[in-house]
């Protein structure tokens, strides 16, 4: 089985603590296989030759956020299902940073967790909140790395229960309601965290 996680996006480095708190160091070094593979945007990080190397040596699927090219978002559907039955993912369901409050869920993150379920697929859906990042990299410091905050930030990451959505997948719905459906439930169930 694979473990889909997900969550709102802070700032641009929100994949570290959330990783971390995945983790003990000890499977970090020892045990690489555990660490979720990560979504960042192609053009934020593959944009220059020190960037894309850096994120070729990650864990990481790239995707090209806002073409609404049909092709892109289905090939990355069917890349993250294929990881998934092998691995664990995380993703930010929004699909793009939080701004002033939680965003709507893409429909794409919905269309992952409709395409396993209904292969029956063992998967493990876990909820994510994290909060306090944007003190640590506020969005007006874009990629400047340099100005990251070196003071005390409290930053919480908060794990939901594992979230079923079989009562959706039973209903006899259209497809593209039981997508709608997986949406606001993503969604909601961040929020009440």
């Amino acid at each position: 089985y694979g473990v889909f996680s997900y969550s709102n996006h802070d700032s641009f480095i929100d994949s570290f603590p959330i990783n971390s708190s995945m983790m003990d160091f000890r499977d970090m070094i020892f045990n690489q296989g555990r660490i979720p593979y990560n979504v960042p945007d192609f053009g934020n990080f593959y944009n220059n030759k020190i960037g894309a190397s850096l994120m070729r040596l990650l864990r990481n699927i790239p995707i090209e956020r806002n073409t609404g090219d049909t092709k892109i978002k289905n090939d990355f559907v069917n890349k993250s299902c294929q990881i998934l039955k092998k691995n664990n993912l995380h993703l930010f369901f929004e699909g793009g940073r939080t701004i002033d409050e939680i965003r709507p869920c893409v429909s794409g993150v919905a269309e992952i967790i409709l395409n396993l379920l209904e292969e029956n697929f063992d998967l493990i859906i876990v909820p994510i909140f994290i909060d306090g990042m944007k003190k640590v990299m506020p969005r007006e410091i874009g990629q400047n790395y340099f100005k990251i905050s070196c003071h005390r930030h409290k930053v919480k990451v908060i794990f939901g229960k594992p979230i079923d959505f079989s009562e959706i997948l039973d209903k006899d719905f259209s497809r593209e309601k039981k997508i709608n459906k997986i949406k606001k439930k993503v969604r909601d169930s961040v929020i009440v965290l």
